[in-house]
């Protein structure tokens, strides 16, 4: 699974990926993933509980990939 992930080519790597509760207030959900992604840079990837697996990439191959 790591590897799917851009910039990743080795399985002796780490990635926090933080799981955020589902909100029926999107505009909360998403203000509380924005403060996550401003405050952790780095971050690859997120769970929204219940809901799925969500990847930040640059370029549509990126997604598709992922």
């Amino acid at each position: 699974m790591l590897k799917a992930l851009s910039g990743i080519a080795t399985h002796v790597h780490a990635v926090n990926v933080p799981i955020f509760r589902n909100d029926q207030d999107i505009g909360r959900l998403a203000r509380q993933v924005d403060h996550w992604m401003d405050e952790h840079g780095d971050t690859r990837a997120y769970i929204i509980d219940g809901h799925g697996f969500y990847t930040c990439v640059n370029t549509v191959m990126d997604a598709l990939r992922h």
